[in-house]
C-alpha cells in the first residue's frame, strides 16, 4: 500500500521529532510532512489509525491524515500539514511554559496525587491563555479513548495541544496526530505515555464513569479498508483491539454519516 516514493534532499530536513522511543527523522517539502520509520512499522501504524479515523464521527478537520511512502529509500509516511499559512500549533508543554515560566510540565504533573489533578491543571493552565476549558476537555478526553483503543505509548506534551491564529488571536484544539508509537509496533512491553495516567483505562476513567464514547466506529468499514493489511501484525492487534472495546466504539455507517450532517 505504499503509494510514493520521494528522494528528499537535507535542505528538505525539518527538526527531528522526539519520541518515546528516540529522535525520528523528519522532512518537510511544501505543505507535507515526511517521517521515516524508527522504529517497528510507525508509517504502517500512522496510515492503519488513517484509516480507523476515516470510518469514525471524528470529523476529517479534526485528525492529522497521513500515507504509507518510501523515504530516500527507506519505508515511512507523509501528511499534508493541518495548519494555515496564519497559523502556528503551540503544544502543551509550550502553554504551560508561557503560563508558569517553568519547563518541568511533566514534573510537575508526576508529583500530583492523581489523574483527576492533572487534568485539572492542564485546563486551568490552558484557560489563563484563552481557551475554552470545557472545550479542551473535550477534546483531550477524545485524545484519549483513542490513544486507550490504539495502545499509543507516545501521547508526550508535546504532541497534543492548540492552534494558534496570528491574525485573529483564536486558539482551538489541534487536530489529532502523531500516533506512530502505537499498536505495539516496537518489542517493547506496552506501557502508558502517562499523560495524565499510567494507566489507559484510568486516564480514559478520569473523565466521568459509566464512559461517554467521543467517537463511534464503522466496524465493518474499517474492515473493508485493511483487507489487503492483514499480513501485518499492527492490523491484527488494532482488529482485536476493537472487539475488545465494541461495545463502547461500535456504530454503523449510518451514525458515521450522520455525523458529517
Amino acid at each position: 500500500m505504499i503509494e510514493n516514493e520521494y528522494t528528499l534532499q537535507d535542505n528538505y530536513r525539518a527538526l527531528n521529532s522526539a519520541t518515546s522511543e528516540g529522535t525520528q527523522i523528519k522532512f518537510k517539502m511544501g505543505n507535507e510532512y515526511f517521517k521515516i520509520d524508527k522504529v517497528g512499522h510507525e508509517g504502517l501504524v500512522e496510515y492503519l489509525v488513517t484509516l480507523l479515523l476515516e470510518h469514525s464521527t471524528i470529523t476529517p478537520d479534526r485528525y492529522a491524515h497521513y500515507s504509507m511512502c518510501k523515504i530516500n529509500g527507506n519505508n515511512g509516511c507523509k501528511s499534508l500539514s493541518f495548519l494555515a499559512d496564519d497559523e502556528e500549533f503551540v503544544a502543551v508543554h509550550s502553554l504551560y511554559k508561557k503560563v508558569t515560566g517553568k519547563v518541568t510540565l511533566a514534573n510537575d504533573l508526576s508529583v500530583l496525587q492523581n489523574a483527576e489533578d492533572r487534568l485539572k491543571l492542564l485546563l486551568d493552565t490552558v484557560a489563563v491563555v484563552g481557551v475554552n476549558p470545557n472545550e479542551f476537555k473535550e477534546y483531550v478526553s477524545t485524545v484519549m479513548q483513542l490513544d486507550m483503543l490504539i495502545e499509543n505509548p507516545d501521547r508526550h506534551h508535546h504532541n497534543y495541544g492548540v492552534v494558534y491564529n496570528h491574525n485573529t488571536g483564536a486558539l482551538k484544539p489541534a487536530p489529532i496526530f502523531d500516533n506512530g508509537q502505537a499498536l505495539h509496533t516496537s518489542n517493547q512491553d506496552s506501557y502508558c505515555g502517562a499523560t495524565i495516567s499510567g494507566s489507559f483505562e484510568e486516564q480514559v476513567t478520569t473523565f466521568g464513569f459509566p464512559i461517554t464514547p467521543k467517537f463511534r466506529i464503522d466496524y465493518d468499514g474499517v474492515m473493508e479498508a485493511v483487507k489487503d493489511l492483514m499480513g501485518y501484525s499492527e492490523t491484527k492487534f488494532m482488529l482485536s483491539q476493537l472487539e475488545r472495546y465494541k461495545s463502547m466504539f461500535k456504530g454503523n455507517r449510518i451514525q458515521i454519516l450522520n455525523a458529517f450532517i
